[in-house]
């Protein structure tokens, strides 16, 4: 068998403008100075807690605070601005499964956002183990 470990946040999803977009509602709502859209992206892939905290020099605990916020927009965000797979992306990774890969995809978010995701683009039955940030120590 063939194994392929996909991530999922800028491999199979374009997931930037989301993030960014997220991060920056976050900080007005929060009251703090809102970032540049780069210096949002840079944090892309960490924890939320200790990307507010590096973004504001701050404790994680404040950075914590920040995450709470974030998730709650988020959802709001992912409601109304979705997120889209980049180009080609779903066909292939259906073709891969019809040629026999078993196929897993791997994320320092969340299990319910990535769920939420899979679905969404319709790769359920293509992915046969979802990795996510809880899952990890």
């Amino acid at each position: 068998m063939k194994y392929i470990i996909l991530d999922f946040d800028g491999t199979i999803g374009d997931s930037q403008a989301l993030i960014v977009r997220t991060f920056q509602d976050t900080m007005r709502e929060m009251g703090k100075e809102v970032k540049s859209a780069e210096a949002c992206a840079n944090t892309i892939g960490m924890r939320l807690s200790e990307a507010f905290a590096l973004l504001y020099n701050s404790s994680i605990e404040e950075g914590e605070k920040c995450a709470q916020v974030y998730h709650k927009i988020f959802e709001e965000n992912r409601a109304s601005l979705g997120m889209k797979p980049f180009p080609h992306v779903i066909d292939t990774i259906k073709e891969l499964h019809k040629r026999g890969f078993v196929l897993a995809v791997a994320s320092s978010r969340g299990r319910d956002s990535l769920m939420g995701f899979i679905h969404q683009m319709d790769l359920i039955d293509c992915v046969s183990s979802v990795v996510a940030q809880e899952d990890v120590v």
